[in-house]
């Protein structure tokens, strides 16, 4: 996938613990799918741009917070 990025999927799971949301929930309000989410913690995929920045924009932290290096 063209701009595929890794992320933080740890990162995201503390900030999504932080306001107390299920992945679930999580889902609800980036406009991702659960299976999605699921699918970035066991490194089965890379999130595009897109999916970085709602998942971002909903946890109310800049994109890069969310963004590994490398796997």
């Amino acid at each position: 996938m063209k701009n595929a990025v890794f992320m933080d999927m740890e990162k995201v799971e503390t900030l999504a613990h932080e306001h107390l949301w299920t992945w679930a929930e999580l889902a609800r309000r980036s406009s991702v799918t659960q299976s999605t989410l699921f699918a970035l913690k066991a490194g089965r995929r890379r999130a595009s741009m897109i999916t970085a920045c709602k998942i971002a924009h909903a946890l109310n932290v800049e994109p890069q917070v969310l963004i590994k290096e490398e796997g």
